[in-house]
């Protein structure tokens, strides 16, 4: 079994100053991610990646928040879900005593969560692994699925880019999730299963050739799991695609020590939640 840690800490962090933070803290089957935010610098000053070929059980994921002091109920704790169960329902059709209510939605039995989105929207999610009982029992903690990070980040380029239509796509371990804003207006947000670079690719082009939206008026935003010389990079270009790789939220500081990560590979993990705009 490989397993990679990678540790960047600000000189300014400390464990004294815990109240002062916030913590980002990405849990995928395979990926765990510790990030903390200094709020009163509006500055990201410290980040704990942990992965594996096979899945954390509870017991590891306790030891990555213990190692990174999070399990402190100082620490405000924003966790992020790595998930391909989810769905989107429009505030209208929310009903918050009726959670159970879209289990059509699923085609398991599992325990599902929500929480609220932008553009009005509550996202139905499942986990992958059943991290949430143990997440949730903590101290000061709000739980996301990791597509509303796709979704603010879709929403920062969309500001950036006014007038264009944006694609933001983010690749996860066998799945990706898909964000598409036409005319400032979200039309598509979803997950779809992939086992390589053809099929990323089919869905990127079924997607914008169905709403009709003008490649030389896109900007396709990529960010995840994969390297500058990606196959599905290359395929893009082919397909007259012109991509940008996400970067880090420029709203924001951060430590030169994450000048070490590439930027596409964790820009998701950098967007606040939305309560926080």
């Amino acid at each position: 079994m490989s397993k990679k840690t990678i540790l960047l800490s600000d000189e300014t962090f400390h464990q004294t100053f815990l109240s002062s933070y916030k913590s980002i803290i990405f849990v995928d089957p395979y990926l765990f991610v510790c990030i903390y935010f200094d709020k009163t610098r509006k500055k990201f000053i410290y980040f704990f990646q942990q992965n594996s070929e096979i899945p954390f059980v509870i017991g590891e994921i306790q030891r990555f928040l213990e190692i990174n002091y999070a399990l402190s109920a100082e620490v405000e704790k924003h966790i992020i879900y790595s998930t391909p169960y989810v769905h989107c329902v429009p505030a209208a059709f929310y009903n918050e005593n009726k959670i159970d209510s879209f289990n059509v939605l699923f085609s398991n039995k599992n325990k599902q969560f929500v929480h609220k989105s932008l553009w009005n929207l509550y996202l139905y999610y499942i986990p992958q692994y059943n991290y949430n009982d143990y997440l949730s029992s903590l101290k000061n903690t709000k739980i996301y699925s990791h597509i509303h990070q796709t979704m603010m980040q879709a929403y920062y380029y969309q500001q950036k880019f006014k007038a264009k239509d944006i694609v933001a796509a983010h690749l996860h371990n066998k799945y990706f999730e898909l964000v598409c804003l036409k005319n400032n207006v979200p039309c598509l947000i979803n997950t779809f299963l992939y086992f390589n670079a053809d099929d990323i690719i089919y869905f990127i082009e079924n997607v914008v050739q169905s709403l009709q939206i003008k490649k030389d008026n896109l900007e396709l935003i990529l960010s995840g799991r994969f390297s500058k010389k990606d196959e599905l990079l290359s395929k893009c270009k082919d397909l007259n695609y012109s991509y940008k790789l996400a970067d880090f939220n420029n709203r924001y500081i951060y430590s030169y020590r994450l000048n070490e990560l590439l930027s596409h590979q964790y820009s998701t993990m950098f967007y606040l939640p939305y309560e926080d705009y």
